[in-house]
């Protein structure tokens, strides 16, 4: 479907994908990695401006099967583990 854009006199053509596009927001896509097995089971979006802080909460792990305390991490799409740090 393609909308025109009426603007003092010209027009401009938009199509749906381009109306939809959002590139203009504060909210950055992460994930929350468990404390207790080093998962990356959920992904999640967050406002930076309202929480520049890392993002801690206790969610349920399966791996672990119960509740453990989930961190914010870069959302990365390649692997589910994490690294350990080296130093």
């Amino acid at each position: 479907m393609v909308y025109a854009i009426i603007d003092q006199g010209s027009y401009q053509i938009i199509t749906s994908k381009e109306m939809a596009k959002k590139n203009n927001t504060k909210r950055k896509i992460i994930a929350l990695v468990s404390n207790l097995t080093g998962h990356r089971t959920y992904v999640t979006r967050k406002n930076t401006m309202n929480t520049p802080d890392k993002l801690v909460l206790r969610k349920y792990d399966p791996k672990a099967r119960k509740h453990a305390t989930y961190t914010e991490t870069k959302k990365s799409l390649g692997r589910n583990e994490v690294k350990p740090r080296k130093g």
